[in-house]
């Protein structure tokens, strides 16, 4: 039993970290427009057709917003109903990670690949600043899980009668990967299966009747999606979308959303390279980065050799067909390998693109390891002082951080203890992989922690949208809330209410008292051209917080940094 709860407990921590963050208020831009436009399908009513702040809406897939629009009607619109969904799923993909790794290898390794994957600091940041890319990797993996299954059932010749479990819940899990991104979600999984399937040589596999099923049971699931965007663009040629007419929301969803950024049909475009992904996974994966890389090495490494040794039995008996184990797993390398090849030739490249690769890697990792440890354990003490190394830094960094940006002497002194307490439980430790996973996990515990309880809730005090929206429920002024254009979505979502945009234009016809969210720049035309009488109820901060530099986080110099935002009350 104590041992059962020695597994648990970093599983619990880690759990605790994610907790802290469910109160953050949502960061804009991303995710303050996922959850506006959320509310707005709640209090619209209409969950086939999606609209953001008035206007049709043709991009991400709608997933997270019909979980989101649920979780506010049980839960009220707040922060935590927002990420609530997305956090249990995102626990419902770290048991895929370690149910997956324990059907293919052991225990052990399954435990492994589910702490990497769960304490890589892209998780932290999924949990946190939800997007659809946090439901998308937690399905991902549950999809890799249940095809597992499948296969492993095929192989040992359980009938098919015995096998449609397995095969609703894969069709379910791709499903909701595709209702959560688009075609990425079904092609990570799906073409790691056809590299599985290529390389084992099992034609037998490709046969069988449960795929066919499984396709019907993907395209019934995202009827109601398929519905919704038909009927409202497909049949309303008329409508504008990204300076368009004629626009198909079928075919949007299809190919555009997801290949046209790799083909150049899509309208979004950067200058990011080739190898954009490449020092991206360093940082999104940490501490795990560097491992990653040796470990997808190692499996090339293993795929030549197995390549050449499958040439060579073929060429000493034509006759016969070489067999494979069904133990012999080639899933992880293509579940990774191919979408960060893919996503690598996008014209249009954010770093969490990468997360939907973070359930493979973390196996390809985990197998890496525990392979080190039976047959190199020198070479694996290397990377644990290595791993020690990465934690000492993180917590020299936080205390400076908490010191120079955000002083607060509570957060350092948590970071200290945090720290300190890896150290020392690495000390105490005599267990080689225990070592190795307790001064990384601890590490990220302690980044993280004073993150989610300190940094972000004192940054986004500066996101001023969010802030006055607050302000303005908080005294029930949201229904005479107008805002003059320079306001983003979480404006409306704290109100609890649509914002409209008001134009100064058009302030002779407005019927005060009303209150406006307003620039420096709007405050002076009013002051200089209507000469309106109004009051300065508050001023915000306003600084763009997911563009960090040294001059904002330095406290002596943020105030050099700073825009205004006004609430104003018009007489």
């Amino acid at each position: 039993m104590l041992a059962t709860h020695r597994r648990l407990l970093p599983f619990v921590l880690l759990f605790a970290v994610y907790c802290f963050s469910l109160p953050i208020p949502v960061m804009d831009i991303d995710a303050g427009q996922y959850a506006s436009l959320s509310m707005e399908l709640l209090l619209r009513g209409d969950w086939l057709h999606f609209y953001d702040r008035g206007a049709p809406y043709l991009d991400k897939p709608p997933l997270l917003f019909w979980l989101n629009s649920l979780s506010y009607s049980v839960f009220g619109i707040n922060s935590v109903s927002y990420r609530l969904p997305s956090l249990l799923l995102w626990c419902l993909g770290v048991w895929s990670v370690y149910q997956f790794a324990k059907r293919w290898y052991n225990p052990k390794t399954g435990y492994s690949a589910a702490l990497i994957f769960a304490s890589s600091q892209g998780a932290f940041l999924m949990v946190n600043d939800v997007r659809c890319d946090t439901l998308l990797t937690a399905m991902v993996a549950f999809s890799f899980w249940q095809v597992s299954i499948i296969l492993h059932r095929i192989h040992e010749k359980v009938p098919f009668r015995k096998r449609l479990v397995p095969v609703f819940f894969a069709s379910l899990g791709l499903a909701a990967a595709l209702l959560s991104k688009g075609p990425i979600g079904a092609f990570t999984p799906l073409v790691a299966l056809a590299i599985y399937i290529v390389l084992n040589r099992q034609w037998v596999v490709l046969a069988q009747f449960d795929w066919l099923l499984l396709v019907f049971f993907v395209f019934l699931f995202l009827f109601p999606m398929f519905y919704g965007l038909y009927t409202q663009y497909d049949l309303h040629p008329e409508l504008v979308v990204y300076g368009k007419k004629n626009v198909s929301g079928v075919w949007f969803f299809s190919w555009t959303q997801s290949f046209g950024r790799i083909t150049g049909e899509s309208v979004w475009t950067d200058n990011t390279g080739y190898f954009f992904f490449f020092h991206t996974a360093l940082w999104t994966f940490m501490p795990w980065g560097v491992t990653l890389y040796v470990a997808v090495y190692q499996r090339l490494r293993d795929l030549f050799f197995f390549l050449k040794e499958s040439v060579s039995f073929q060429s000493a008996s034509a006759t016969t067909k070489l067999t494979v184990k069904p133990t012999y797993e080639w899933l992880s390398l293509g579940g990774f390998l191919l979408p960060f090849l893919a996503i690598s030739f996008s014209h249009y490249k954010l770093p969490h693109y990468i997360y939907v690769t973070f359930p493979m890697a973390s196996v390809l990792v985990a197998v890496y390891y525990r392979k080190l440890l039976d047959e190199n354990l020198p070479l694996f003490r290397i990377w644990t002082v290595f791993h020690l190394f990465i934690a000492l830094l993180l917590g020299i960094s936080t205390v400076i951080l908490c010191e120079w940006a955000f002083p607060k002497w509570w957060a350092m002194l948590g970071a200290v203890l945090i720290f300190g307490g890896t150290i020392y439980a690495y000390y105490r430790t005599d267990d080689p992989m225990r070592k190795l996973r307790g001064v990384t996990i601890g590490g990220m515990l302690g980044l993280n922690f004073i993150l989610n309880v300190h940094l972000y809730p004192t940054l986004l005090e500066y996101q001023s949208s969010s802030e006055a929206g607050k302000y303005a429920f908080e005294n029930r002024l949201s229904a005479h809330l107008w805002h003059d254009g320079s306001a983003d979505a979480s404006l409306g979502f704290y109100a609890k209410q649509l914002v409209p945009v008001f134009n100064i234009e058009l302030m002779a016809y407005a019927k005060p008292p009303f209150y406006l969210y307003a620039s420096q720049k709007t405050l002076e035309t009013l002051y200089q051209r209507h000469h309106t009488n109004f009051t300065v109820l508050k001023t915000f901060d306003e600084y763009p917080v997911t563009h960090l530099n040294a001059a904002f986080l330095n406290v002596n110099t943020r105030d050099k940094t700073l825009e205004k935002r006004y609430l104003l009350r018009i007489k």
